[in-house]
């Protein structure tokens, strides 16, 4: 059965790298990693609120995800996550770590065993440094395709609402009862709401609205809102810069309304041309982060600092779809074919060895 297409947030996914990218190049690398002189102070207005992309990006997740896991059993979800992830994600660990070591950057410590565990996208269980300091969202992604792995392995499907009822009580008693840090971690307390309103939304999609979804929703909401209040007081002592929490709070409410309309297919414009950018938007998050800001930082004293920005943002975004096309379209649909072979061999193993 032939999936839906949900253009708008394609274009959501590509704006809120977008945003993401902003965040540092015009805002981060220069209140954080130099000092609290800002060079793009007009700019910097609107781009220290970037960071709300990765919020937006977390809640697609819960949507699509579930919509990716919808008819396809646990191995096919599996396959379909490693194909979707690692190629590009592989590439971009190469390209990131071999620049880093031969610009090189003074600052940069991740060691050559650092790098190999990086590969595995498991660098976090490790307590070892991201390549990219931007990849800690990808680790937590993939906490929650681990999760959505278990409900499909289980067969626990059909019982998804309770199942995410659960787990939001737990992350919100991990802020009322100061849970240890690594509990907090599995069950990814601070931002496990915005993974579960993603879902409840594709939910109301295949299933319909009910008191119990808006009542989830509802505390979801009152999560992310305090949360979002509380990361961003963490943003203004980080950076000594006054942020408005009455735009953060904004933010985070358009963006659950936003939701309720595509669950009703409701988003008012056609988004089917916008939409093809939403293919650049895995390999920019990955791509931009450290290469673009050391261009950045070494260029601000030989080139206007605008055309600089321009610059280096077009070269990521032409980097990004080089990879799109040359990494992801090529390697792809081998590794699905390679991977799908393995998993019908092994069923066949399997199957022969229950028989005798």
């Amino acid at each position: 059965m032939k999936k839906e297409r949900y253009h708008e947030l394609d274009f959501l996914r590509f704006l809120a790298a977008f945003s993401v990218l902003l965040f540092h190049y015009v805002f981060r690398v220069w209140n954080l990693e130099i000092s609290s002189t800002i060079e793009y102070p007009l700019l910097s207005i609107f781009a220290k609120y970037g960071y709300l992309g990765v919020d937006a990006f977390f809640m697609i997740s819960g949507f699509v995800i579930l919509l990716s896991a919808d008819g396809r059993s646990a191995s096919q979800f599996v396959i379909s996550r490693i194909v979707r992830l690692f190629p590009a994600y592989w590439f971009c660990v190469v390209v990131i770590f071999v620049f880093a070591k031969f610009w090189p950057l003074d600052t940069y410590s991740v060691t050559y065993f650092d790098f190999l565990i990086n590969l595995t996208m498991l660098q976090s269980l490790f307590s070892a440094p991201h390549v990219s300091t931007i990849f800690w969202t990808i680790v937590i992604e993939l906490q929650f395709y681990f999760f959505i792995f278990l409900v499909i392995q289980t067969k626990q499907l059909s019982r998804l609402n309770y199942i995410l009822a659960t787990w939001l009580i737990i992350s919100m008693a991990c802020d009322y009862f100061a849970a240890p840090m690594w509990f907090q971690k599995l069950v990814i307390s601070n931002w496990s709401h915005y993974f579960i309103a993603g879902s409840l939304f594709y939910l109301i999609r295949k299933q319909g609205l009910s008191v119990f979804k808006v009542s989830m929703l509802l505390l979801c909401l009152w999560q992310a809102l305090r949360h979002g209040y509380w990361y961003v007081l963490l943003k203004q002592r980080l950076s000594g810069i006054e942020y408005e929490p009455n735009i953060v709070s904004l933010f985070i409410i358009f963006t659950f309304l936003f939701f309720l309309l595509v669950a009703y297919r409701r988003v008012p414009g056609k988004y089917e041309k916008l939409a093809k950018l939403g293919v650049l938007t895995y390999p920019l998050y990955l791509i931009h982060g450290l290469i673009g800001e050391t261009f950045m930082l070494d260029g601000i004293s030989h080139i206007n600092k605008y055309v600089l920005f321009i610059a280096v943002t077009i070269l990521m975004v032409l980097f990004s779809y080089l990879i799109h096309v040359h990494i992801e379209n090529r390697y792809a649909l081998k590794l699905k074919k390679k991977l799908n072979y393995m998993n019908d061999n092994t069923k066949k193993w399997f199957t022969r060895v229950a028989a005798r």
